[in-house]
């Protein structure tokens, strides 16, 4: 029929096929009367606007076939996996996404409509089978390694893969296909007073139940959240177990504020789900962490969500709080090149501060009695040291997060004269013990509470909240704590005995409760 159109009998239908040289959004909103029944595109999604390639679709597209093949998933490595290769995979991802490329197509199909199947792409290269193909490859790679790696080891890693053909490891890329059906035209969603939900409730001290309850009649300005994950804050979530809220702890949160402080409490603040709705700001399905108690379905002010980035998993995405908390302390401490420093206490904002610390290649030195707690810190980065014994006024700044006063006035004897204690732990309302001598008296330090609902003061001119939030991004992506904080997953049917334990005083790993499981079976 033309040059870029034809026809075809395809198990006795006809079918007439069209290709199209045209800007992707452009040439769906010029469709032809009739929707496109099938629309194919090869290696396609991350170069384009998926938002607004997801609005277009429902609404110019709708009940249209998709088909997405080839498009990456998230890992490149060399097979069989070597250490000396690692400069070229270790940090690819965070270079395409620096390049503003998806690593993790797969998490965006929600938005696009109804999944139908999805299946391997998977392909892999060995040099002998096309060296050109094979070392154009590793040059791109090595490209990108230079910004993470040194440029001795990037170069060893080229060498090795420039070497006899036979002996270079495979390269092997995993991608997936998709076939997707767009959604209907866009109907008003069903009210949200129709839904029930779970809820978390610390009833009496000690004590947590699982109640279900309707979903209250949604304000205009919150959106509704269904929740996949939340994370047990330990430390915080026993003080309010044990001793009720007293005050609002934190002011700035609305589904916070708002709780009385009489008995039944409902807390927590670390909460990853999809958005159920569409508002102003998100789409149906977008991955968005919240600072919301523990509950199947979240009712959260807009302005109050944050989008989770496409190539951040839900898991490292409950980090949000933990490490902004993270943030905010070493920015109080401000430590400069050369300073030693001490975390007192592993727990999860303990183990992030020093990661971060480590990460800007400061001395850490990290004071813990769990060795479980250690052990999983020392594993992902060696590098930080374990307190022992030490000398008075061995380091320059200490952070204080373990939320024991004993740590408190440990770091207060550790710092040298002139030195910092960053303190991020949230005491009893009781009076703390500490040796406030004629050392302390003498030694000029400073004692900083550090609080992360607020951007302090010195640093308000260049740095706000948002700013803030883009870097703990940047770091939950570089640093993974998923990957290495220990973890126990489960159903949130289970929170009575996880807040029983926590109340007895055991300090489980990071407790998420999953709400997509229901039996400790599917666990």
């Amino acid at each position: 029929k033309g040059p870029n159109s034809w026809s075809l009998s395809l198990e006795g239908c006809q079918v007439e096929v069209q290709l199209k040289q045209a800007d992707l959004l452009l040439a769906l909103k010029e469709s032809p009367k009739l929707p496109y029944n099938l629309i194919v595109g090869c290696s396609i999604l991350d170069l384009v606007d998926q938002k607004e390639l997801a609005a277009v679709l429902a609404k110019h597209q709708p009940q249209t076939l998709m088909y997405f093949p080839i498009h990456y998933v998230g890992s490149t490595e060399f097979q069989p996996e070597r250490q000396d290769m690692q400069p070229l995979t270790s940090h690819y991802n965070d270079s395409l996404v620096a390049r503003g490329q998806v690593t993790r197509i797969d998490r965006l199909m929600p938005m696009f409509g109804e999944l139908l199947a999805e299946g391997s792409s998977d392909w892999s290269l060995a040099a002998h089978e096309d060296r050109d193909l094979y070392r154009q490859l590793v040059s791109f790679m090595a490209t990108n390694g230079l910004g993470y790696w040194p440029r001795s080891d990037v170069s060893r890693a080229v060498s090795i893969s420039s070497g006899a053909g036979l002996d270079c490891p495979r390269l092997h890329v995993a991608n997936m296909d998709f076939l997707l059906r767009s959604p209907a035209e866009t109907a008003k969603p069903a009210a949200v007073e129709s839904l029930k939900r779970k809820v978390v409730e610390f009833t009496s001290p000690g004590v947590a139940r699982i109640i279900e309850e309707a979903v209250p009649r949604n304000a205009a300005e919150r959106v509704t959240v269904e929740s996949m994950l939340s994370a047990v804050s330990a430390g915080t979530e026993r003080r309010v177990l044990k001793s009720g809220l007293g005050e609002t702890l934190d002011t700035t949160i609305s589904t916070l504020s708002r709780e009385s402080g009489h008995w039944p409490i409902r807390y927590g603040y670390c909460l990853v789900g999809q958005v159920m709705h569409s508002s102003k700001r998100f789409t149906q399905g977008s991955r968005v962490f919240c600072f919301h108690p523990h509950a199947s379905i979240a009712q959260v002010l807009e302005s109050e969500l944050h989008e989770i980035p496409d190539d951040i998993s839900d898991e490292d995405g409950l980090f949000f709080a933990n490490m902004e908390t993270a943030c905010a302390l070493v920015q109080d401490a401000g430590p400069v090149i050369g300073d030693r420093t001490a975390v007192y206490g592993a727990g999860v904002v303990g183990m992030l501060t020093a990661a971060v610390l480590q990460k800007f290649q400061h001395n850490v030195t990290v004071f813990e009695p769990d060795a479980a707690r250690l052990a999983a810190l020392h594993l992902q980065f060696p590098e930080i040291a374990r307190g022992d014994e030490m000398e008075p006024g061995d380091f320059d700044v200490a952070f204080e997060v373990s939320g024991a006063g004993a740590a408190l006035s440990h770091a207060i004897q550790a710092v040298r004269r002139g030195g910092k204690v960053v303190v991020g732990s949230l005491y009893k309302e009781a009076p703390l013990e500490l040796c406030l001598g004629l050392r302390f008296h003498r030694s000029e330090m400073s004692i900083v509470a550090s609080q992360v609902s607020h951007v302090p003061a010195a640093l308000s001119t260049r740095w706000n909240k948002e700013r803030r939030a883009a870097l703990v991004w940047q770091l939950l992506r570089q640093l993974r704590p998923a990957t290495w904080v220990p973890m126990e997953r489960l159903p949130v049917e289970e929170a009575p005995d996880v807040y029983r334990r926590l109340g007895a005083g055991e300090f489980p790993a990071q407790v998420i409760f999953d709400y997509r499981i229901t039996k400790p079976s599917e666990i």
